[in-house]
């Protein structure tokens, strides 16, 4: 999202692009009654996180078929149909029960699993403490040599 991007450009700050995916996820979520017109609005919800935390699994429930085509029209989700690719076009070839759904984000797909992006931060900072800690140690050997 452009706007998380142009936010940690500015600030560095993990939290900060938190609360821009968080705004803008809420903004779809409150955009479905606007779309959801006869559709149950809460299975509707359902299938926007569970698009976002399974990500690669088939589904072939029929009772969210439709509810995955909406998402798939507002460009949250994208459908990716199996080809055995046996030959040109690769269409000729297409299995449409077979798919993988994409979902529109990474970032966004994070914030919707509760990827905490503070957790990550602070890993890297460790990551940087042990290598600097693993070569005080090998700079000790070095000068006791």
């Amino acid at each position: 999202m452009p706007e998380a991007v142009a936010i940690f450009a500015d600030t560095r700050s993990y939290r900060d692009v938190s609360e821009v995916h968080n705004s803008i996820i809420e903004t779809y979520r409150e955009d479905f009654p606007k779309y959801a017109g006869s559709r149950n609005l809460n299975r509707m919800l359902n299938v926007f996180n569970f698009a976002a935390r399974n990500i690669s699994r088939q589904e072939q429930s029929v009772t969210i078929k439709k509810d995955l085509e909406l998402l798939s029209m507002a460009r949250i989700i994208s459908k990716v149909v199996h080809s055995h690719c046996s030959g040109l076009p690769l269409q000729a070839d297409i299995e449409e029960k077979v798919y993988k759904l994409l979902f529109l984000d990474v970032g966004l797909m994070n914030a919707i699993c509760g990827l905490n992006w503070r957790n990550i931060s602070q890993l890297d900072e460790m990551k940087l403490m042990i290598q600097l800690l693993m070569l005080a140690k090998s700079v000790k050997k070095l000068a006791t040599l």
